[in-house]
């Protein structure tokens, strides 16, 4: 994807509005929640935030494909850095009709769905079984395993959810 940015003032094309032939998307707004913009940022920084924006995001889907790592996480560290990178990329992160939805529950919120909140706990619950099974010989690895994933849980556990009746957070 190259970069033109002599014709609009120094915007890129990452930049430029969404275009898209949803009727849902035409009526969304031009900015998505973010705390500095693209405009904001050296250019070395901004592609690494770019690069570090596609990486996760991929990651994303592949977590969101596989129960073994984590999908949401990454999606949300991906609309971070676009929102620093490029409001267009960011923006279709924030209105996608399949990541949108819990990107802007977190921003509103902060809030994990309760479904992702039991997935969380149980994978890592049966991570910690795992282990326990694989070391039962060396007590320190379990040890170990157990007081990083027991805080995590208690963090995850302790997150609201989206409150009962709270409009979603619209793209409109």
């Amino acid at each position: 994807m190259t970069l033109n940015h002599s014709a609009n003032n120094g915007q890129s094309r990452l930049d430029a509005p969404l275009r898209t032939p949803s009727r849902a998307l035409s009526r969304t707004p031009l900015r998505a929640p973010s705390h500095t913009g693209p405009q904001d940022i050296s250019r070395s920084i901004r592609y690494t935030m770019l690069a570090l924006g596609f990486v996760c995001t991929v990651l994303g889907i592949v977590g969101i494909i596989l129960p073994v790592m984590p999908g949401t996480v990454f999606l949300l560290i991906a609309a971070w850095a676009f929102s620093r990178s490029s409001e267009r990329l960011h923006l279709w992160l924030y209105h996608h009709p399949r990541f949108g939805r819990t990107i802007r529950d977190w921003q509103q919120y902060r809030a994990i769905p309760m479904r992702g909140k039991v997935l969380a706990i149980t994978m890592m619950s049966a991570s910690f079984t795992y282990v326990t099974i694989s070391y039962s010989p060396n007590w320190l690895v379990p040890t170990l395993v157990a007081a990083t994933l027991i805080p995590v849980a208690i963090w995850i556990a302790t997150r609201p959810t989206r409150p009962y009746g709270a409009p979603e957070t619209s793209p409109r």
